[in-house]
């Protein structure tokens, strides 16, 4: 994940892109389930080649599950990660850091010893 400003803009960057990962996610299968029931409706017409395709189309689905699973996958990045980063960058502003511009903040503040 790149990094975002400790913003209002920083925040709607990232809700932007937890929205595009989860409707890409959502149309990906979509598309594949509507391929897999064009793919057995043509199953007479598709003769010795239906069974490779329909196994071809059937491991995208599979890989589809498999990256939407578990603790590093699309969903999670999508309902839990983004999220929680949103949240940090709001905890952060509360404390006073950062503002309304896309100026990352480590180019503003000045530690002093």
């Amino acid at each position: 994940m790149g990094i975002y400003a400790i913003s209002a803009k920083g925040i709607e960057a990232l809700e932007g892109l937890k929205d595009d990962i989860s409707g890409a996610s959502e149309q990906i299968a979509m598309a594949s389930e509507m391929l897999l029931n064009v793919i057995n409706s043509l199953e007479d017409g598709l003769g010795i080649y239906y069974k490779e395709i329909l196994e071809l189309t059937l491991n995208i689905l599979s890989t589809l599950k498999a990256a939407k699973e578990g603790d590093d996958g699309i969903d999670a990045l999508a309902n839990i990660l983004i999220p929680m980063r949103i949240r940090n960058i709001e905890e952060l502003m509360n404390m006073g850091l950062g503002d309304d511009d896309d100026e990352p903040p480590q180019k503003k503040l000045v530690l002093r010893r």
